[in-house]
């Protein structure tokens, strides 16, 4: 995977909400856009933060989920991840009131509770989320902030085999994104979106993590459970379908 170069570090304070409150560093790359960067010399508490980051970015392009730019940034003898920093984006929490301006909200919100379900992302809260700028009244839906999905803090990569099948409501955790949870059938056609991603395309983009943020025993770990956690997730899904109060109890079953 290709790395820039980090031309120089930018000062804190010219980015707000790109992407949580973790350690990061402001980079200005070789290719002259300008960068959010995460990695283990920056978090040591927090090993797999780039891998994470970096991983479910590329994952969630692949199914069609808007997100920004990652890159590979080496800066003074440290490798990073830096997504491409959003000029304008829209402020505030992700209450109803700014989802129902996103332009995206209604189809990409079935995409994201399947998705973040699928890498055990409990980390899209109000607070987290960005949403950017298309005109004065509306905006779009842009996924961030996935430094602690798989292997957040504390979970290693051996831990992993045991969360296969584990339901957690708490990886929909957005009042807004459990209202707009409506369709069975569009919900059963994001879960089998996440299906699509065959285990030679997992493998490929697992492997492609540098083996200085995670090793080839810890590569293979994280691609069993991506894998596993795809063929659980319909049942997954379904285990955890109270938590949307506007879906017909008639449709609820994404296993079909």
């Amino acid at each position: 995977m290709p790395v820039l170069s980090g031309l120089a570090e930018l000062p804190g304070d010219t980015v707000v909400r790109e992407g949580g409150s973790r350690g990061f560093l402001l980079l200005l790359a070789s290719d002259l856009a300008e960068y959010y960067c995460k990695g283990p010399s920056l978090q040591p508490g927090h090993p797999f933060v780039a891998v994470n980051e970096l991983l479910v970015n590329r994952l969630a392009r692949y199914v069609g989920i808007p997100v920004r730019n990652a890159e590979l940034i080496r800066w003074r003898d440290k490798l990073f991840v830096g997504i491409e920093i959003l000029k304008r984006k829209m402020t505030g929490g992700l209450t109803q009131g700014n989802w129902v301006r996103l332009s995206n909200a209604a189809t990409v919100a079935y995409l994201v509770v399947a998705f973040d379900v699928w890498v055990l992302n409990t980390d899209r809260h109000e607070g987290n989320w960005l949403g950017g700028v298309l005109s004065d009244d509306a905006g779009w839906f842009i996924a961030n902030d996935h430094d602690c999905a798989i292997l957040p803090p504390g979970r290693q990569p051996a831990d992993l085999a045991a969360l296969v099948a584990s339901a957690d409501a708490n990886c929909v955790r957005v009042e807004a994104v459990r209202n707009a949870i409506r369709d069975g059938a569009a919900l059963r056609a994001a879960v089998e979106s996440i299906k699509t991603i065959d285990d030679a395309t997992i493998t490929q983009l697992v492997g492609q993590m540098p083996t200085e943020w995670a090793d080839e025993a810890a590569k293979k770990c994280i691609r069993d459970f991506l894998i596993g956690r795809r063929d659980a997730l319909a049942v997954v899904v379904e285990t955890i379908m109270g938590i949307f109060p506007n879906l017909k109890r008639s449709e609820e079953n994404p296993a079909g």
